[in-house]
């Protein structure tokens, strides 16, 4: 019999972090939790105009008294993020109440949205790295073609 239990190695397996005792630890398992019903609440969207582009929950941290999550967003188009997040904390107690309707936990930590920029700083990194490979593809094309001219210049 296979082991479907979160902590199961092998293919379509996850990992939380391990707490002391080696299971995952709550706070890990709570914000997982958050981030994966807060993304269903929101593929339905928010009925405010401020909320507009594509948001993506990113990341859920919870506190160590479970009493406070900080919900890392992502908006593209990326003007749009400040408004998504304003409409995302002025509709903080709807998507609570939707969280207690949909989880089985006792207390439903109080939710802070904050904008991440960590896709922005990816692309730049990458953006970054293909124009160092540019730059190097052109040095060694210049190279190869003035020592295939036997190093003589026009």
């Amino acid at each position: 019999m296979e082991d479907a239990s979160p902590n199961a190695s092998g293919p379509g397996s996850f990992h939380l972090p391990s707490s002391p005792q080696g299971g995952p630890s709550r706070t890990a398992q709570v914000g997982s939790l958050l981030a994966r019903e807060l993304r269903g609440i929101l593929a339905r969207g928010l009925n405010d105009p401020r909320y507009r582009g594509l948001v993506s929950i990113l990341d859920v941290e919870v506190s160590k008294d479970l009493a406070d999550a900080t919900v890392a967003v992502s908006v593209l188009p990326e003007a749009q993020g400040p408004l998504s997040v304003a409409a995302l904390d002025h509709a903080k107690g709807h998507l609570a109440t939707k969280l207690r309707e949909r989880t089985a936990l006792r207390r439903i930590p109080r939710l802070h949205f904050r904008l991440d920029d960590r896709l922005k700083r990816v692309a730049a990194v990458e953006q970054a790295i293909r124009d160092a490979n540019d730059q190097t593809n052109a040095m060694t094309d210049a190279m190869t073609d003035a020592m295939n001219d036997g190093g003589s210049t026009p």
